[in-house]
């Protein structure tokens, strides 16, 4: 029987993809992760390549500048859950040809921005013709340690994120709930219209490098994030607590929507999720707050098979995996 994309759901046909290349040693980081590495001398190259579809992604009042800026940004948050600095960016555009030349130099413009932004070049890249708009950016970033991996995670490591989340998800929540989203703080329509790759910690990552035990980007959503971690390392993992700000919780109250929701389930934010040897806990908050960073310990990883709970008091439930997924709508 055919089977197609949008009866199986993005993360299916990615594992089937996976289970076609799972041999291949090419890469220092395995098939699967948020990029790949490869060993050149005393440097790993690290590479990765995102997409968007601005039907999907593309709010009222974004402009094809802050696409071509959110496209390098998600290449970009990649890069740094690998601990490498970002050094090239290429970028491919597909639209239809009824598209304003103006409008592929503004989404140009704002990638070239984001390149510099995060001490890198805009390079090059591709065009092509496509009945909407399809953008994709590869980054090419170094770094002379060892990668980090998703799969480092062993029972009893901490779980922490680089900062509060939310921000991105009640923007979207509020989109889909018919909210005017000028009712929003300014902040919040910033961190989603111009969002900050965790670019500007990979120094202090490298140094602390032995103390970490993996991580990942968090652009697919909190729990995608979780799940890929605790799949990936053989493990699950347990909350005790959501990485969510007084100003979240307040917003999410006056429009009445789940803080839970849009923490958990948000998506299309950029804090790294690290796994932390549990020894090595406190001298990691204190690096980070060194830079002006607060680290955020979220939970625990435990024994198990790939499972996220989340803990409350004396309760303890399963995380659903849902959210957003390409194919299924």
């Amino acid at each position: 029987m055919m089977q197609y994309l949008k009866d199986l759901g993005e993360y299916y046909v990615v594992e089937q993809i996976l289970n076609l290349i799972k041999s291949s040693r090419a890469s220092y980081l395995p098939p699967g992760d948020d990029a790949v590495a490869l060993k050149l001398g005393n440097y790993f190259v690290v590479v990765n390549v995102d997409t968007l579809i601005a039907r999907y992604c593309m709010l009222p009042g974004m402009t094809l500048y802050d696409l071509g800026w959110r496209v390098v940004t998600a290449s970009a948050s990649d890069l740094a859950s690998k601990l490498a600095q970002p050094k090239i960016f290429l970028i491919s555009i597909s639209m239809p040809g009824t598209t304003p030349l103006e409008d592929v130099l503004d989404f140009t413009r704002g990638a070239i921005d984001a390149s510099r932004y995060y001490g890198a070049e805009l390079c090059g890249g591709d065009t092509n013709e496509s009945s909407d708009i399809v953008v994709s950016a590869v980054g090419i970033g170094l770094t002379d340690i060892e990668p980090l991996p998703r799969s480092g995670l062993r029972p009893g490591d901490v779980v922490a994120v680089t900062g509060a989340f939310g921000y991105t998800g009640l923007v979207f929540k509020a989109y889909y709930s018919g909210v005017e989203l000028d009712r929003l703080p300014r902040k919040f329509i910033e961190k989603t219209y111009r969002p900050r790759a965790r670019v500007d910690i990979v120094p202090v990552l490298r140094e602390i490098r032995s103390y970490l035990t993996a991580s990942s980007d968090s652009s697919d959503g909190l729990v995608r994030t979780l799940y890929n971690l605790a799949e990936a390392s053989g493990v699950s993992i347990v909350l005790d607590r959501l990485p969510i700000s007084d100003e979240v919780s307040e917003v999410c109250a006056q429009f009445g929507f789940s803080p839970e929701e849009v923490v958990l389930y948000g998506g299309e934010e950029f804090e790294l999720v690290l796994g932390i040897r549990p020894s090595s806990i406190d001298e990691v908050i204190r690096r980070f707050h060194s830079i002006g960073t607060e680290l955020l310990v979220v939970g625990r990883a435990t024994e198990g098979r790939g499972v996220v709970y989340l803990k409350s008091g004396s309760e303890v439930r399963k995380l659903p995996l849902s959210g957003w997924e390409y194919f299924r709508k």
